[in-house]
């Protein structure tokens, strides 16, 4: 099973002819996170702190990782919480 984090955030279906599948392909969540981390680390010289690109490009994926680690978390309590409320009109 794929993670939310591997899947592609705007999916794209592709045929490939030699195996007669079709596979889903395109910028996952995560990599567009990491994208949009890294262009705010770049607007904000402070932010960069001397680090090499690697460093930054590093650093941008834990910030990716960790809001869909909080998006995930946050999706679960709500879901906890709604079949809570429901058990309760019961």
């Amino acid at each position: 099973m794929m993670d939310n984090r591997d899947m592609p955030e705007i999916p794209i279906q592709k045929w490939r002819p030699i195996s007669h599948k079709q596979e889903t392909v395109g910028l996952t969540a995560r990599a567009h996170f990491a994208g949009l981390a890294m262009q705010g680390i770049l607007a904000n010289k402070r932010l960069q702190l001397g680090k090499p690109a690697k460093g930054v490009a590093l650093c941008a994926v834990r910030h990716a990782d960790a809001l869909i680690s909080a998006l995930e978390t946050d999706l679960k309590e709500a879901v906890s919480s709604e079949i809570e409320s429901i058990r309760g009109e019961s």
